[in-house]
């Protein structure tokens, strides 16, 4: 996408977690996900998240993909009751310099600004994000805007953050929680405030470039949004934030798709086209390893979706998804 097209919008990040299919874990749960510092790979796939142990052992059925879903609203100015990813808009206060005096000196985050120019989103360069890279400060928003509106909290310890394996997720407490998340909905330069106290670091080694998206050239408000995906060793209970969306809660993907066929819920096209892939996989472990594939060498194209009316019996017009470069 051009810079022209890119002045007319907002920027914001989305966050799509994806479990196995199964039982929640009680709300005070801690999980984690382990980091691969194995020998012979390269810069990117080393610091690539991988599953727990749990996932590559044999299973003696294939279980299902689940996915996190927060409601709109019906006052939402944008999308009101639809079910989408957690998700919103980028603040200056996602890539202020607070955050690379957080993270440690010998924090890994060079990583992110290794790929080439031909290899970024569009949006990295687009949203102007001064001293702190766009692959850093959209995935800060993904993670602030995912604890904003489930109380999910994506942290590493800093005393930790090059341990082999390393804690990578945190189940924030209620208590977090509440004491927390109005703060940071209030002013998201709080945020940077949380991490100093429960001494941890925003866990952006675990989210993985998925897509982007542009709002249509009708819609009222127009976003340009990255979407990154975070595959979770648990279910953590969200606790939703009544304020910003109605409800939070798991669904397996194909339930998702099928709820929305039978107009009991409704997806924007975003969330229908990639449920629609992450529907095709197996298994969460064959999800992941597509995912980072995809980040590496097939990810600079941004998605705009068009109506087009076509001639059906019924008079009923088809959404076409337009890849713009």
């Amino acid at each position: 996408m051009n810079c022209a097209m890119a002045k007319l919008c907002r920027f914001a990040a989305s966050l799509i977690f994806a479990t196995r299919e199964g039982h929640c874990y009680p709300t005070t749960t801690k999980c984690s996900q382990k980091i691969a510092f194995k020998e012979g790979l390269s810069q990117k796939q080393r610091l690539a998240p991988l599953y727990p142990h749990v996932i590559h052992q044999q299973q003696s059925h294939v279980r299902g993909i689940d996915v996190l879903f927060v409601q709109r609203t019906t006052e939402a100015g944008f999308m009101p009751d639809s079910h989408v990813f957690p998700g919103g808009v980028l603040d200056e206060a996602d890539y202020s310099t607070d955050w690379l005096e957080l993270f440690p000196a010998d924090a890994p985050v060079d990583s992110f600004a290794q790929k080439t120019h031909d290899g970024r989103l569009p949006l990295y360069s687009n949203a102007q994000t001064g001293s702190v890279i766009g692959e850093i400060a959209f995935r800060i928003c993904a993670i602030r805007e995912a604890f904003e509106e489930t109380g999910i909290l994506l942290a590493r310890p800093v005393e930790s953050i090059l341990e082999k394996p390393s804690r990578a997720h945190y189940q924030a407490e209620q208590l977090l929680v509440d004491k927390w998340r109005k703060m940071v909905c209030d002013d998201a330069k709080n945020f940077v405030q949380l991490f100093r106290e429960i001494k941890c670091v925003p866990d952006i080694w675990s989210l993985v470039e998925w897509s982007n998206w542009f709002t249509p050239e009708n819609s009222h408000r127009r976003y340009d949004t990255v979407f990154y995906l975070c595959c979770l060793e648990g279910k953590p209970s969200p606790f939703f934030n009544p304020s910003e969306v109605s409800k939070a809660e798991w669904l397996q993907v194909d339930e998702a798709i099928y709820n929305h066929g039978k107009q009991h819920i409704t997806l924007p096209p975003p969330q229908v086209y990639e449920l629609s892939i992450i529907n095709m996989f197996p298994s969460l472990q064959h999800l992941h390893l597509y995912a980072l594939y995809k980040s590496v060498y097939d990810n600079r194209i941004c998605i705009l979706p068009r109506r087009i009316k076509f001639e059906f019996s019924n008079g009923e017009d088809a959404m076409v998804f337009v890849s713009v470069h």
